[in-house]
Parts: structure tokens; sequence; C-alpha cells
């Protein structure tokens, strides 16, 4: 085995105690936020109606410390519940550079006045380059089960993709806005 793949399957076993952090949707709502996000990343905040701007706003002061300026910031209707979903997405100006990691998903009431949770969609900054020779990427997902939408959404941006180990040991493929499992939990 390459030394860097019993890296990853070693960091695979790192934080096993520690899923289920944030708040999990199930699979297709999780490719349905995807999507939502792919197609709302030029969203324009000026645009949003005055709830949606009260949510960007609080979710922008919360996260203050956390962030920098490359941060885009989207808002989404909460699929599950009354309220808004802000995301936090990490970006590079560097087009050779794809941020997997460093994301945040802030639920927010339907007011758009109180933040309910913050939730980390990572536990690290995960970046890693892209070449001509890139064909998908891999990475290790510790805070869930399962994949989160901004996996999915990265993979619509970059057009290729994604293989998600998670830390009960499935390996998940995100390929053209599907996420499906190409290894059980052990």
């Amino acid at each position: 085995m390459r030394p860097a793949v019993v890296a990853i399957v070693a960091l695979i076993g790192v934080g096993l105690a520690s899923a289920s952090e944030i708040r999990e949707f199930n699979i297709h709502t999780t490719e349905l936020l995807g999507r939502q996000l792919f197609e709302q990343r030029n969203q324009d905040s000026k645009s949003l109606p005055p709830p949606e701007r009260r949510a960007l706003e609080i979710t922008r002061a919360v996260l203050k410390g956390r962030i920098d300026s490359t941060c885009k910031f989207i808002v989404l209707h909460d699929p599950t519940k009354g309220g808004y979903l802000v995301y936090a997405l990490a970006t590079s100006k560097d087009p050779n550079i794809v941020v997997l990691g460093i994301h945040y998903r802030v639920t927010v009431s339907a007011d758009g006045n109180k933040i309910e949770r913050v939730d980390a969609l990572s536990r690290t900054a995960v970046v890693v380059p892209k070449t001509e020779e890139t064909s998908a990427f891999w990475m290790i997902h510790l805070v869930s089960t399962r994949p989160v939408e901004t996996q999915v959404y990265v993979t619509f941006l970059y057009s290729m993709a994604l293989y998600v180990g998670t830390v009960d040991h499935a390996i998940w493929k995100i390929q053209d806005g599907r996420i499906s499992k190409t290894r059980a939990a052990r």
C-alpha cells in the first residue's frame, strides 16, 4: 500500500467517537442542498428579502474570527423546517486550489433574527491541488457518518468526483450531484 493511502486509512479511525457532531440530512436532501448551493453560487446579497438579509448579517457576525474575507455566503431555505440555512463557503482565488473543508452551515430562524445552530462542516482545512492529471478528489470526513451538501457543491463546481471516507469507515462517492456508498460502514 502506498504511504498516502496508509495515512488516509489511519485517519479514518481518528475521531470515530465524534460522528454526527453536525445536523445531518438524508441523502436526497443533501443532494438537493448541494445542487442549490451550486445554482445560487452567484447570489447577490443585496437582492435578498429582509429576513434572508438579516439571517446573512447575523451569520457574518457569529462567524467573525472563524472565517476570512475569501468566504462566499449563500442563503437557502431550510428544507426540513422553517427558517434559513446560511453557508459560509471558503474559497480560493487560485483556480488550481480546491477547498473541500473550512465551510460552515448556520441554521437561522424564519424571521432571520436568531441563530439556532452553527455547524462546522469539517474539522480542519481541507485544501488540495488540482492538476491536469486530477481525475477525482478524496477526503476524510470526521464530523458525520454521511457526506454533506458542501461536498456535493464542490463536485459540481469542479466537475469531478469526490470520494469521502467517513468516521464509521464507510466510503462514499459523489458525482454529478448523486451520492452513493461504495463501501459499507464497519
